[in-house]
Protein backbone atom coordinates (compact mmCIF):
# COMPACT_ATOMS: atom_id res chain seq x y z
CA UNK A 1 0.00 0.00 0.00
CA UNK A 2 2.78 2.31 0.79
CA UNK A 3 3.91 1.93 -2.97
CA UNK A 4 0.85 3.10 -3.97
CA UNK A 5 -0.68 -0.14 -5.01
CA UNK A 6 -4.72 -1.55 -4.19
CA UNK A 7 -4.50 -4.87 -2.05
CA UNK A 8 -7.03 -6.81 -2.58
CA UNK A 9 -8.76 -9.95 -1.55
CA UNK A 10 -6.69 -10.80 1.18
CA UNK A 11 -8.77 -13.41 3.04
CA UNK A 12 -8.75 -14.18 6.67
CA UNK A 13 -11.38 -16.04 8.84
CA UNK A 14 -13.38 -14.39 11.96
CA UNK A 15 -14.75 -15.57 14.55
CA UNK A 16 -18.02 -14.48 15.66
CA UNK A 17 -19.67 -14.07 18.76
CA UNK A 18 -21.58 -16.71 18.83
CA UNK A 19 -19.09 -19.38 17.91
CA UNK A 20 -19.31 -19.82 13.71
CA UNK A 21 -16.49 -18.30 11.79
CA UNK A 22 -16.63 -16.75 8.89
CA UNK A 23 -14.12 -16.02 5.55
CA UNK A 24 -13.96 -12.35 5.32
CA UNK A 25 -12.12 -10.55 1.78
CA UNK A 26 -10.65 -6.97 2.91
CA UNK A 27 -9.74 -4.71 -0.05
CA UNK A 28 -6.98 -1.71 1.16
CA UNK A 29 -7.03 1.24 -0.80
CA UNK A 30 -3.88 3.60 0.02
CA UNK A 31 -4.13 7.41 0.83
CA UNK A 32 -1.33 10.18 0.31
CA UNK A 33 -1.80 13.71 1.16
CA UNK A 34 -1.11 16.35 -1.60
CA UNK A 35 3.06 16.18 -0.97
CA UNK A 36 2.74 12.49 -2.09
CA UNK A 37 3.14 11.27 1.82
CA UNK A 38 1.46 8.21 3.04
CA UNK A 39 -1.57 8.61 4.78
CA UNK A 40 -2.48 4.86 5.77
CA UNK A 41 -5.26 2.99 3.58
CA UNK A 42 -9.27 3.08 3.47
CA UNK A 43 -10.13 -0.96 4.14
CA UNK A 44 -13.02 -2.33 2.91
CA UNK A 45 -14.46 -6.07 4.19
CA UNK A 46 -16.95 -8.15 3.07
CA UNK A 47 -18.22 -11.86 3.79
CA UNK A 48 -16.61 -14.28 1.43
CA UNK A 49 -18.83 -16.42 -1.17
CA UNK A 50 -17.76 -19.62 -2.09
CA UNK A 51 -17.06 -18.04 -5.43
CA UNK A 52 -14.09 -15.70 -4.02
CA UNK A 53 -12.86 -18.22 -1.17
CA UNK A 54 -12.42 -20.08 -4.85
CA UNK A 55 -10.98 -17.02 -6.91
CA UNK A 56 -8.57 -16.44 -3.68
CA UNK A 57 -7.59 -20.28 -3.73
CA UNK A 58 -6.15 -19.66 -7.18
CA UNK A 59 -4.64 -16.56 -6.52
CA UNK A 60 -2.84 -18.03 -3.97
CA UNK A 61 -1.65 -20.79 -6.07
CA UNK A 62 -0.64 -18.49 -8.90
CA UNK A 63 1.67 -16.77 -6.47
CA UNK A 64 3.20 -19.64 -5.23
CA UNK A 65 4.10 -20.86 -9.18
CA UNK A 66 4.99 -17.48 -9.70
CA UNK A 67 7.66 -17.38 -6.59
CA UNK A 68 8.55 -21.05 -7.73
CA UNK A 69 9.25 -19.90 -11.19
CA UNK A 70 11.34 -16.20 -9.85
CA UNK A 71 13.16 -18.96 -7.32
CA UNK A 72 14.31 -21.09 -9.55
CA UNK A 73 16.11 -18.12 -12.33
CA UNK A 74 19.97 -18.64 -12.68
CA UNK A 75 19.65 -15.08 -10.87
CA UNK A 76 18.71 -12.92 -7.96
CA UNK A 77 15.82 -11.33 -8.35
CA UNK A 78 14.57 -8.21 -5.92
CA UNK A 79 12.62 -6.16 -4.88
CA UNK A 80 13.33 -3.06 -2.58
CA UNK A 81 11.86 0.26 -0.92
CA UNK A 82 14.24 3.40 -2.43
CA UNK A 83 16.40 4.20 0.37
CA UNK A 84 19.73 3.56 1.36
CA UNK A 85 20.58 0.95 3.04
CA UNK A 86 18.22 -0.77 0.46
CA UNK A 87 14.88 -2.49 2.21
CA UNK A 88 14.21 -5.45 0.80
CA UNK A 89 10.72 -6.47 0.20
CA UNK A 90 11.51 -9.63 -1.79
CA UNK A 91 14.57 -11.73 -2.88
CA UNK A 92 14.70 -14.90 -4.47
CA UNK A 93 16.23 -17.74 -2.76
CA UNK A 94 19.48 -17.74 -5.31
CA UNK A 95 21.01 -14.62 -3.06
CA UNK A 96 21.70 -17.56 -0.70
CA UNK A 97 24.31 -19.05 -3.75
CA UNK A 98 25.92 -15.81 -3.83
CA UNK A 99 26.41 -14.74 -0.52
CA UNK A 100 25.95 -18.05 1.76
CA UNK A 101 22.76 -16.14 3.96
CA UNK A 102 18.66 -16.77 3.42
CA UNK A 103 16.52 -14.40 2.08
CA UNK A 104 14.74 -13.58 5.69
CA UNK A 105 17.98 -12.59 6.75
CA UNK A 106 18.29 -9.86 3.85
CA UNK A 107 15.09 -8.90 5.05
CA UNK A 108 16.20 -8.07 8.53
CA UNK A 109 19.09 -6.30 7.61
CA UNK A 110 21.30 -5.05 4.77
CA UNK A 111 23.15 -8.40 4.38
CA UNK A 112 24.27 -7.48 1.10
CA UNK A 113 25.99 -4.08 1.98
CA UNK A 114 28.05 -6.09 4.10
CA UNK A 115 29.37 -8.32 1.76
CA UNK A 116 30.65 -5.56 -0.46
CA UNK A 117 31.61 -3.52 1.87
CA UNK A 118 34.39 -6.62 2.50
CA UNK A 119 36.05 -5.36 -0.79
CA UNK A 120 36.14 -1.56 0.21
CA UNK A 121 33.21 -0.74 -2.91
CA UNK A 122 30.50 0.20 -0.16
CA UNK A 123 31.02 3.77 -0.84
CA UNK A 124 30.92 3.23 -3.98
CA UNK A 125 27.57 1.30 -3.94
CA UNK A 126 26.25 3.74 -1.88
CA UNK A 127 27.25 6.57 -3.72
CA UNK A 128 26.09 5.42 -7.20
CA UNK A 129 22.90 3.76 -5.57
CA UNK A 130 22.08 6.94 -3.81
CA UNK A 131 22.32 8.97 -6.60
CA UNK A 132 20.28 6.74 -8.87
CA UNK A 133 17.71 5.03 -6.31
CA UNK A 134 15.38 8.06 -6.37
CA UNK A 135 15.01 8.83 -10.25
CA UNK A 136 12.42 7.77 -11.94
CA UNK A 137 15.01 5.62 -14.68
CA UNK A 138 16.62 2.61 -14.28
CA UNK A 139 20.12 2.11 -13.58
CA UNK A 140 22.81 -0.85 -13.08
CA UNK A 141 25.85 -1.63 -10.80
CA UNK A 142 28.90 -3.86 -10.55
CA UNK A 143 30.63 -5.60 -7.67
CA UNK A 144 31.65 -7.96 -5.94
CA UNK A 145 30.34 -10.17 -3.40
CA UNK A 146 31.90 -12.93 -0.87
CA UNK A 147 30.29 -16.38 -0.16
CA UNK A 148 30.51 -15.69 4.05
CA UNK A 149 31.27 -19.94 3.82
CA UNK A 150 33.92 -20.57 1.18
CA UNK A 151 35.08 -17.32 0.25
CA UNK A 152 34.13 -17.60 -2.86
CA UNK A 153 34.00 -14.33 -4.96
CA UNK A 154 31.65 -13.41 -7.37
CA UNK A 155 31.41 -10.52 -9.65
CA UNK A 156 27.87 -9.36 -9.71
CA UNK A 157 25.76 -7.18 -11.89
CA UNK A 158 22.81 -5.25 -10.78
CA UNK A 159 20.20 -4.05 -13.26
CA UNK A 160 17.19 -1.89 -11.29
CA UNK A 161 14.57 -0.70 -12.77
CA UNK A 162 12.10 1.89 -11.13
CA UNK A 163 8.31 1.83 -10.30
CA UNK A 164 6.85 5.32 -10.28
CA UNK A 165 3.62 6.30 -9.12
CA UNK A 166 2.41 9.97 -9.54
CA UNK A 167 5.88 10.96 -11.01
CA UNK A 168 7.66 9.65 -7.29
CA UNK A 169 9.65 5.77 -7.48
CA UNK A 170 7.83 3.78 -4.72
CA UNK A 171 9.61 1.00 -5.71
CA UNK A 172 13.00 -0.52 -7.54
CA UNK A 173 12.58 -4.01 -9.26
CA UNK A 174 15.74 -5.44 -10.42
CA UNK A 175 17.98 -8.48 -11.07
CA UNK A 176 21.35 -9.61 -10.31
CA UNK A 177 23.73 -11.60 -13.00
CA UNK A 178 26.29 -13.72 -12.09
CA UNK A 179 28.91 -11.94 -14.47
CA UNK A 180 32.30 -13.82 -12.87
CA UNK A 181 32.54 -16.35 -15.72
CA UNK A 182 32.50 -13.53 -18.20
CA UNK A 183 35.32 -11.28 -16.47
CA UNK A 184 37.50 -14.63 -16.27
CA UNK A 185 36.84 -15.23 -20.15
CA UNK A 186 37.54 -11.42 -20.78
CA UNK A 187 41.01 -11.56 -18.79
CA UNK A 188 41.50 -14.49 -21.37
CA UNK A 189 41.03 -13.02 -24.03
CA UNK A 190 43.44 -10.31 -23.26
CA UNK A 191 46.18 -12.45 -22.75
CA UNK A 192 45.63 -13.80 -25.79
CA UNK A 193 45.65 -10.79 -27.87
CA UNK A 194 48.44 -9.57 -25.94
CA UNK A 195 50.47 -12.92 -26.85
CA UNK A 196 49.42 -12.05 -30.55
CA UNK A 197 50.66 -8.84 -30.16
CA UNK A 198 53.88 -9.94 -29.23
CA UNK A 199 54.73 -11.53 -32.71
CA UNK A 200 53.25 -7.75 -34.35
CA UNK A 201 55.16 -5.71 -32.31
CA UNK A 202 58.45 -7.80 -33.05
CA UNK A 203 57.67 -7.41 -36.54
CA UNK A 204 57.03 -3.77 -36.03
CA UNK A 205 60.18 -2.72 -34.46
CA UNK A 206 62.32 -5.15 -37.01
CA UNK A 207 60.16 -2.53 -39.87
CA UNK A 208 60.42 0.76 -37.43
CA UNK A 209 64.12 0.37 -36.59
CA UNK A 210 65.81 -1.14 -40.19
CA UNK A 211 65.11 2.20 -41.62
CA UNK A 212 66.75 4.61 -39.36
CA UNK A 213 69.55 2.07 -39.01
CA UNK A 214 70.08 2.10 -42.49
CA UNK A 215 70.39 5.80 -42.45
CA UNK A 216 73.13 5.94 -39.86
CA UNK A 217 75.03 3.14 -41.76
CA UNK A 218 75.17 5.22 -44.77
CA UNK A 219 75.61 8.59 -42.82
CA UNK A 220 78.71 6.47 -41.42
CA UNK A 221 80.03 5.72 -44.78
CA UNK A 222 80.29 9.10 -45.91
CA UNK A 223 81.95 9.90 -43.07
CA UNK A 224 84.49 7.52 -43.30
CA UNK A 225 85.55 9.38 -46.77
CA UNK A 226 86.77 12.33 -44.76
CA UNK A 227 83.71 14.51 -45.54
CA UNK A 228 83.89 17.93 -43.96
CA UNK A 229 82.25 21.24 -43.68
CA UNK A 230 78.45 21.25 -44.30
CA UNK A 231 78.51 17.85 -45.48
CA UNK A 232 80.09 16.38 -42.14
CA UNK A 233 77.67 18.55 -40.51
CA UNK A 234 74.14 17.13 -42.48
CA UNK A 235 75.75 13.56 -41.53
CA UNK A 236 76.00 13.72 -38.34
CA UNK A 237 72.27 15.45 -37.88
CA UNK A 238 71.12 12.85 -40.40
CA UNK A 239 72.48 10.67 -37.66
CA UNK A 240 70.91 12.07 -34.74
CA UNK A 241 67.43 12.02 -36.34
CA UNK A 242 67.83 8.80 -36.90
CA UNK A 243 68.79 7.74 -33.28
CA UNK A 244 65.60 10.03 -32.21
CA UNK A 245 63.23 8.28 -34.21
CA UNK A 246 64.90 4.55 -33.20
CA UNK A 247 64.61 5.72 -29.27
CA UNK A 248 60.78 7.15 -29.45
CA UNK A 249 60.06 3.78 -31.94
CA UNK A 250 61.24 2.19 -28.71
CA UNK A 251 59.43 4.22 -26.21
CA UNK A 252 55.82 4.04 -27.84
CA UNK A 253 56.35 0.61 -27.88
CA UNK A 254 57.29 0.06 -24.33
CA UNK A 255 54.27 2.07 -23.30
CA UNK A 256 52.08 0.09 -25.50
CA UNK A 257 53.96 -3.57 -24.37
CA UNK A 258 53.72 -2.98 -20.84
CA UNK A 259 51.26 -3.37 -18.55
CA UNK A 260 51.38 0.10 -15.82
CA UNK A 261 49.63 -0.52 -12.62
CA UNK A 262 46.26 0.88 -12.21
CA UNK A 263 46.12 2.95 -9.59
CA UNK A 264 42.98 4.70 -9.28
CA UNK A 265 42.21 7.51 -6.90
CA UNK A 266 39.34 10.06 -6.36
CA UNK A 267 40.21 12.26 -8.88
CA UNK A 268 38.73 15.69 -10.83
CA UNK A 269 37.83 15.19 -14.26
CA UNK A 270 38.50 18.74 -14.98
CA UNK A 271 42.29 18.72 -13.30
CA UNK A 272 42.70 15.92 -15.95
CA UNK A 273 40.96 17.69 -19.27
CA UNK A 274 43.57 20.87 -17.53
CA UNK A 275 46.29 19.07 -17.79
CA UNK A 276 45.30 17.39 -21.39
CA UNK A 277 45.36 20.77 -22.33
CA UNK A 278 49.12 21.70 -20.85
CA UNK A 279 50.39 18.64 -22.14
CA UNK A 280 48.83 18.93 -25.77
CA UNK A 281 49.05 22.69 -26.06
CA UNK A 282 52.22 22.90 -28.38
CA UNK A 283 51.01 20.37 -30.57
CA UNK A 284 47.48 22.60 -31.30
CA UNK A 285 49.26 25.73 -31.53
CA UNK A 286 51.96 24.61 -34.16
CA UNK A 287 49.29 23.28 -36.48
CA UNK A 288 46.98 26.61 -36.30
CA UNK A 289 43.99 24.41 -34.86
CA UNK A 290 41.18 26.59 -32.19
CA UNK A 291 40.55 24.44 -28.98
CA UNK A 292 36.66 24.59 -27.87
CA UNK A 293 36.31 23.37 -24.87
CA UNK A 294 32.43 22.19 -23.25
CA UNK A 295 32.54 21.24 -19.73
CA UNK A 296 29.39 20.41 -17.69
CA UNK A 297 29.18 21.83 -14.36
CA UNK A 298 28.56 19.86 -11.25
CA UNK A 299 30.37 16.70 -13.02
CA UNK A 300 31.64 14.96 -9.86
CA UNK A 301 35.17 13.24 -8.93
CA UNK A 302 35.56 10.32 -10.32
CA UNK A 303 37.65 7.69 -9.36
CA UNK A 304 40.34 6.91 -11.75
CA UNK A 305 44.19 6.69 -12.48
CA UNK A 306 44.37 10.45 -13.82
CA UNK A 307 48.03 9.94 -15.62
CA UNK A 308 46.45 6.84 -17.34
CA UNK A 309 43.06 8.86 -18.00
CA UNK A 310 45.15 11.96 -19.68
CA UNK A 311 47.24 9.77 -21.32
CA UNK A 312 44.25 8.10 -23.23
CA UNK A 313 42.87 11.97 -23.89
CA UNK A 314 46.35 13.06 -25.69
CA UNK A 315 46.42 10.07 -28.15
CA UNK A 316 42.98 10.98 -29.32
CA UNK A 317 43.55 14.90 -29.35
CA UNK A 318 46.89 14.32 -31.06
CA UNK A 319 44.83 11.87 -33.56
CA UNK A 320 42.99 14.93 -34.17
CA UNK A 321 45.56 17.35 -34.85
CA UNK A 322 47.07 14.68 -37.18
CA UNK A 323 43.97 14.80 -38.68
CA UNK A 324 43.69 18.39 -39.56
CA UNK A 325 47.26 19.47 -41.17
CA UNK A 326 45.71 22.52 -42.37
CA UNK A 327 44.32 23.37 -39.51
CA UNK A 328 40.56 23.24 -37.63
CA UNK A 329 38.73 23.07 -34.50
CA UNK A 330 39.14 20.49 -32.09
CA UNK A 331 36.62 20.29 -29.54
CA UNK A 332 36.42 18.51 -26.15
CA UNK A 333 33.36 17.77 -24.38
CA UNK A 334 32.63 16.03 -21.05
CA UNK A 335 28.99 15.55 -19.05
CA UNK A 336 27.51 13.28 -16.41
CA UNK A 337 25.12 10.87 -17.55
CA UNK A 338 23.47 8.79 -14.60
CA UNK A 339 25.94 7.07 -12.65
CA UNK A 340 28.35 7.79 -15.88
CA UNK A 341 30.70 10.32 -17.60
CA UNK A 342 30.63 11.14 -21.03
CA UNK A 343 33.71 12.43 -22.80
CA UNK A 344 33.79 13.19 -26.93
CA UNK A 345 37.06 14.15 -28.56
CA UNK A 346 36.14 15.81 -32.03
CA UNK A 347 37.75 17.05 -34.94
CA UNK A 348 36.70 18.87 -37.94
CA UNK A 349 39.82 16.92 -40.16
CA UNK A 350 39.99 14.42 -43.19
CA UNK A 351 37.86 11.64 -41.51
CA UNK A 352 38.07 8.56 -41.35
CA UNK A 353 36.70 5.71 -44.35
CA UNK A 354 33.86 3.27 -43.73
CA UNK A 355 36.03 0.44 -44.63
CA UNK A 356 38.73 1.44 -42.02
CA UNK A 357 36.49 2.15 -39.00
CA UNK A 358 37.10 -1.59 -37.82
CA UNK A 359 40.55 -1.14 -38.22
CA UNK A 360 41.64 2.13 -36.36
CA UNK A 361 41.49 0.16 -32.52
CA UNK A 362 44.07 -2.39 -34.42
CA UNK A 363 47.78 -1.86 -32.90
CA UNK A 364 50.38 -0.75 -35.51
CA UNK A 365 47.31 0.46 -37.94
CA UNK A 366 48.28 4.09 -38.77
CA UNK A 367 45.71 5.80 -41.30
CA UNK A 368 48.19 8.44 -41.12
CA UNK A 369 50.76 6.78 -43.34
CA UNK A 370 53.24 7.68 -39.96
CA UNK A 371 54.00 6.76 -36.34
CA UNK A 372 53.96 2.90 -34.89
CA UNK A 373 49.69 3.05 -34.53
CA UNK A 374 49.75 2.53 -30.73
CA UNK A 375 47.77 6.00 -29.90
CA UNK A 376 44.38 4.30 -30.68
CA UNK A 377 44.99 0.90 -29.04
CA UNK A 378 46.47 2.38 -25.74
CA UNK A 379 43.42 5.17 -25.33
CA UNK A 380 41.14 1.99 -25.79
CA UNK A 381 42.64 -0.23 -23.03
CA UNK A 382 43.49 2.42 -20.87
CA UNK A 383 39.29 3.42 -21.23
CA UNK A 384 38.35 -0.31 -20.83
CA UNK A 385 40.73 -0.77 -17.83
CA UNK A 386 38.76 2.43 -16.40
CA UNK A 387 35.21 0.37 -16.68
CA UNK A 388 34.62 2.05 -19.81
CA UNK A 389 33.96 1.99 -23.42
CA UNK A 390 35.34 3.66 -26.41
CA UNK A 391 33.66 4.52 -29.72
CA UNK A 392 34.02 6.56 -32.60
CA UNK A 393 32.10 8.40 -35.43
CA UNK A 394 33.18 9.66 -38.71
CA UNK A 395 32.52 11.42 -41.73
CA UNK A 396 35.16 11.79 -44.81
CA UNK A 397 35.79 15.06 -45.26
CA UNK A 398 33.75 16.70 -42.48
CA UNK A 399 35.68 14.92 -39.19
CA UNK A 400 35.42 12.34 -36.53
CA UNK A 401 34.58 12.21 -32.60
CA UNK A 402 35.66 9.88 -30.75
CA UNK A 403 32.98 9.14 -27.38
CA UNK A 404 33.97 7.54 -24.36
CA UNK A 405 31.50 6.43 -21.67
CA UNK A 406 33.40 5.95 -18.15
CA UNK A 407 31.33 5.05 -14.75
CA UNK A 408 32.26 7.16 -11.81
CA UNK A 409 34.33 3.85 -10.59
CA UNK A 410 35.31 1.40 -12.11
CA UNK A 411 33.60 -2.28 -11.08
CA UNK A 412 37.25 -3.08 -10.32
CA UNK A 413 38.50 -0.69 -8.04
CA UNK A 414 39.57 -0.85 -4.74
CA UNK A 415 40.22 1.65 -2.25
CA UNK A 416 43.59 2.32 -0.67
CA UNK A 417 44.54 0.17 1.97
CA UNK A 418 41.75 -2.53 0.53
Amino acid sequence: ARAGETIRNIEKTVARGDGRTLRVLYDMVPRFDSDGRFQGVWCFARVASPEDSLLAARARDAEQRYRDLVNSLPCVVYEVEPAWPPKVVFISDRIEHYTGYRPEDMYRDARLVQMVAQFGALARVAQAASRATFRPEPYWLEYRVVHRHSGEVFHVRAISLPRVVDGRVVRRHGVMVDVTEEKRLEQELLRSQRLAAIGEIATMMAHEIRNPLAGISLAVRVLRRGTSGKAREECLDDIEACLRRVNETVERTLNFARARPFQPRPCSLKAVIEAVKDLAATYVRKSDIAWEEEIAPGIPDLVADPDQLAQALVNLVLNGCKAMPSGGRLSLRAWPDGGRVVLEVGDTGIGIPPEDLGRIFDPFYSGFGEGAGLGLPLARRIVRAHGGSISVRSTVGEGTVFRIELPLEPANAERPGH
